[in-house]
């Protein structure tokens, strides 16, 4: 889809909840990408771009709450909806403690999904990095580019530390590390 209002993950291992996902979603004008496995989407998010993920808490090999975990690790800047139909007050303080913004009980509307995503709460959304400067732009690319002159972009995935260093987590496990080129300037 050309200019989606957002770009969003569903992890789910119900097919008919992520068909629901797509039919209302991309009707109402978002890019939408489901999977049926926690693993599956930590390997999309190696390579695209989400603003949302709806990760349904009871999942096998991978449950909810590492996928949710893993998300926020890896890119902290995605928010992260619960969807489950087993709630807990257990389970919904362990992934807001992780990051989750939301823990809804399933089964929702239309309507309440559309309203799930509208609320702006991420940061990237609201407008609170452009007090940042340096502004950096976290990209799906898979190298680091060149920006405007107080800009830079950095691949989802990769952190970078005070000290001028990046570490980047690849899909088979691997990590590179790296220092910029801050002691040369």
């Amino acid at each position: 889809m050309e200019n989606p209002k957002a770009r969003i993950l569903a992890v789910d291992d119900e097919e008919v909840i992520l068909d629901s996902f797509r039919k209302i979603l991309v009707l109402d004008g978002y890019s939408v990408d489901t999977v049926e496995s926690g693993k599956e989407a930590l390997g999309l998010l190696q390579i695209h771009h989400y603003d949302f993920a709806f990760v349904d808490i009871k999942m096998p090999e991978m449950d909810g709450v590492e996928v949710c975990k893993s998300i926020k690790h890896l890119r902290p800047d995605i928010d992260v909806i619960i969807i489950t139909g087993y709630a807990s007050i257990e389970s919904a303080v362990e992934t807001m403690k992780y990051g989750a913004m939301d823990y809804v009980q399933k089964p929702f509307t239309e309507d309440e999904l559309l309203a799930m995503i509208k609320r702006p709460t991420s940061s990237a959304r609201t407008g609170s990095k452009t007090q940042l400067k340096p502004k950096v732009h976290i990209s799906h690319a898979t190298g680091f580019e060149e920006q405007s002159g107080d800009e830079f972009a950095i691949p989802g995935g990769v952190f970078i530390s005070e000290g001028h260093c990046w570490v980047s987590v690849q899909q088979d496990g691997t990590v590179r590390i790296g220092i910029d080129d801050f002691a040369k300037n």
